[in-house]
């Protein structure tokens, strides 16, 4: 299981050597400094962390927070968010390994932050997945009831959210496909925007429209994902495929013949 802390930051070199400690637990740190002047991120360097430096410009909470979460790679299992000047108690990563369940996954708190669904945003999506874990997809698609007992959603806001979500239900599928084959979640908008409600059965039936427009998978991704659902080496999709690909990558490097 890969666990990963992740925090944003400015001028909290005070906090830094403790923080790191605490965090030591963890498979991987990554923090992103959004203009310190006073030595925080060389010293976090040295410590270990994974630092990027970015002016978020204008300044927003949720926008750096949410670069920051974008700079954790698509493998992690869990992550957590914190602030440098918060500590944990030594033996916190076998807590959390303990309550773990599988569901509880990063495609679906990518998915809710995104705003797919209305009435959900960042921080609504965290709190979902706080409380419902596993059941999240679950309560918002058929127990309206459960959802209107977080704080700030009314009976009414459910009943709407629900509705939302069942209107976007192949999204769903969409998603749970990218995730169960190692793809970035992020490409189900982009999928959905192309394709539509159709997105998941284009995608089983030729996993190289991956490779067009602004997907941006390249052939190797493309071609692991056909070879699982079944498509022979032979197939003529990929035979078309890998002849567009080639072209088209050699066109974009100067090369005017083969």
């Amino acid at each position: 299981m890969k666990i990963v802390v992740y925090a944003i930051a400015k001028n909290e070199a005070q906090f830094a050597r403790r923080w790191m400690e605490s965090m030591g637990e963890a498979d991987e740190i990554v923090v992103l400094d959004t203009g310190s002047t006073d030595g925080t991120p060389a010293l976090l360097r040295e410590l270990g962390a994974q630092v990027t430096e970015e002016t978020i410009t204008p300044w927003r909470f949720d926008t750096a927070r949410n670069r920051s979460l974008e700079l954790v790679d698509e493998d992690a299992d869990i992550c957590v968010c914190t602030d440098l000047d918060e500590v944990f108690h030594p033996g916190w990563r076998a807590l959390l390994e303990k309550a773990w369940r599988p569901g509880y996954s990063q495609a679906v708190y990518r998915y809710l932050a995104s705003g797919v669904i209305r009435g959900i945003g960042e921080k609504m999506a965290r709190r979902l997945v706080d409380r419902f874990g596993e059941e999240t997809f679950q309560v918002l698609e058929s127990d309206p009831d459960r959802l209107a007992t977080m704080k700030g959603i009314t009976p009414k806001k459910a009943r709407a959210i629900q509705a939302d979500f069942l209107e976007k239900a192949g999204m769903r599928s969409l998603l749970e496909f990218l995730a169960s084959n190692a793809l970035p979640v992020e490409l189900g908008p982009r999928l959905w925007r192309v394709y539509g409600q159709g997105a998941l059965e284009v995608l089983r039936s030729n996993p190289y429209v991956l490779l067009g427009g602004e997907l941006e998978v390249d052939f190797a991704t493309a071609d692991r994902v056909a070879s699982a659902a079944g498509l022979r080496a032979d197939d003529p999709l990929r035979l078309e495929a890998g002849v567009l690909y080639t072209l088209s990558h050699n066109l974009d490097n100067g090369h005017v013949f083969l």
